[in-house]
């Protein structure tokens, strides 16, 4: 999950210019802010239990500061871009 977590926050990061950090990660004073947090969840197993598929559920938080000097317009972009899908 560390490398799924890790792939959505470079990504996010490289194309929005926003600070994109895993989630719970201290970045006081940096907006406006993307936080990724990646969890497992649910489990199949196939093929008489040799093969699993696992589906994962990345959330992407987006932090401003009260001031939103321009980070609102910034941030709107997010939904189209997430939209298009990440590659990995």
């Amino acid at each position: 999950m560390k490398a799924i977590q890790d792939a959505v926050t470079a990504y996010l990061e490289q194309t929005t210019g926003v600070r994109a950090v895993a989630d719970r990660t201290r970045a006081a004073g940096i907006y406006p802010l993307l936080a990724v947090a990646v969890r497992e969840d649910g489990t199949v197993l196939l093929d008489g239990g040799r093969q699993a598929e696992h589906t994962y559920r990345v959330s992407v938080t987006a932090v401003s500061d009260r001031n939103r000097d321009g980070n609102t317009a910034l941030l709107a972009a997010l939904p189209l871009l997430l939209l298009r899908g990440v590659p990995m």
